[in-house]
Order: structure tokens, then sequence, then C-alpha cells
């Protein structure tokens, strides 16, 4: 009789595990579903979903989402939205901190940036952004071009 009752005692706890777990995840609608959106809606849309917007660059119908739309994010992740007219000040570059470069570089020339990149060897997982100059998260002219520090592979190399 115990072991029944443990057993259904662990199904329930895993049903609860498992919707825990299942819930608290959303997934960023694509671009392609909100292209043609104002600034303005997307974020109601956003917050619809379970997701809080940081900060708004520019104005205008939208341009790009950080993280990228048609990602699965924990639900109430801050989201960066970038309209299609710029704000006069400049570009806000994103924080790109470990994203792979590949996917960093995607999203500054979308901002319009050229990008350049320096790869040295460092430990850890190969091909993720460790820093920027201009740094993350400063402002920046659209003519500008911005460094990427990108790690190269595992210091001294494989043996």
């Amino acid at each position: 009789m115990f072991s029944i009752g443990a057993i259904f005692g662990g199904l329930f706890f895993l049903g609860v595990f498992y919707y825990i777990q299942n819930t608290s995840y959303v997934q960023i609608p694509s671009i392609e579903e909100l292209k043609n959106l104002k600034v303005t809606e997307v974020t109601k849309i956003l917050k619809k979903e379970g997701l809080e917007t940081e900060k708004i660059f520019g104005w205008g119908n939208l341009k790009l989402i950080t993280p990228e739309g048609g990602n699965l994010v924990k639900r109430e992740r801050k989201i960066q939205i970038y309209g299609n007219i710029e704000i006069k000040d400049g570009i806000y570059i994103p924080n790109l901190y470990g994203v792979h470069y590949f996917i960093g570089i995607d999203i500054l020339k979308n901002l319009g940036l050229k990008v350049n990149l320096v790869k040295i060897n460092y430990p850890g997982a190969d091909g993720r952004i460790l820093a920027a100059y201009p740094s993350f998260e400063s402002t920046i002219s659209n003519l500008e071009k911005i460094n990427l520090l990108v790690d190269n592979g595992e210091i001294g190399g494989s043996k």
C-alpha cells in the first residue's frame, strides 16, 4: 500500500514540475508576424505574451527585436525593441556578451553598423563575444565601426 502511495506521489510531483517548467517559458513572436506594426503596438503584444520591454530605440515600424524573434525565453524576460526611424543621438549597442559572434554580427549589421572581428584564444566556448569597442550599452552614430573581441579557442591550442 505504501509503494502505491509513493508511486502516485512521485507522479504528482513530476506532473507539477513539468507544468511549472512548461508554463514559465514563452516564445517571442517572429519579426514576420510583427513586421508592419508600430513599436508601441509591438510592446503591447509582447506584454500580453508575458514579456517586458526593457528599452525602445527609435520609433515607427518594428525593425529588430533582441533577443531575436522566434526564440523561447523565460517569462518576464526583458526585450529590446528597435524602430525603423532611429533616434538622432545614435544607435544603442545591445549587450552581446556571451552571444555567438554570427548572431552578434547579424544584430549589429541590422542596426546599420560595420563590424570588425578581433579573435583571441580564451578558455571557454569558442565563437562567443567577449567584449566590444565602443562598449556594450553605449550609443554610437550610424557611420561608426564596432570592434568585437571574439573567443577563437582554448589558450595554447589543441594538442
